[in-house]
């Protein structure tokens, strides 16, 4: 407080003149400014950006910036492990064959974009038991869903998330 009580105090807060009052507004509009960023929740620079070849994610922030199609396995958050994943407005999709994210820690997904499956009996997101997802933002899909009805899975069929923890 002691910077408020010596802005009660000093000339500047009282001078009339055009050129002070003007200074007085560009000062409290920085000011302002530097408030909201130290509010901000999300550090953009700390975020990790995810890869075609990553599979395992430990405790971090996690950015989608840009579509990517995972090449190694799935995405998968270790055990104990608390991970905010940034979806941006873009597409996560699976390896053929394999999920798309499997959570067996805490993950918080954000964002507005898609995280997709396109395997036959593998889901774009499965949930462990023990494991905590929350959604802040995000869709889930299976693109090349193909099922026709409960007895004809049309060769390409699963759950969007499967969930064995707690959402």
């Amino acid at each position: 407080f002691g910077v408020l009580s010596l802005l009660k105090r000093s000339t500047l807060r009282k001078s009339k003149k055009p050129g002070v009052r003007k200074m007085k507004k560009i000062l409290a509009t920085i000011l302002a400014l530097v408030l909201a960023l130290g509010l901000c929740s999300v550090s953009w620079a700390d975020a990790t950006p995810i890869t075609e070849g990553m599979t395992e994610l430990d405790t971090g922030s996690y950015v989608l910036d840009k579509d990517v199609t995972l090449t190694a396995g799935a995405l998968t958050v270790k055990s104990g492990a608390t991970v905010t994943l940034d979806l941006g407005t873009f597409t996560l999709t699976n390896k053929a064959g394999e999920h798309t994210i499997v959570n067996n820690g805490t993950l918080t997904i954000t964002g507005t974009g898609t995280v997709d499956n396109i395997s036959h009996a593998r889901a774009a997101l499965v949930n462990k038991e023990g494991a905590t997802a929350e959604f802040n933002g995000g869709s889930f899909t299976r693109s090349k869903e193909n099922g026709q009805n409960k007895e004809d899975s049309g060769g390409n069929s699963y759950y969007n998330i499967q969930n064995f923890g707690k959402m």
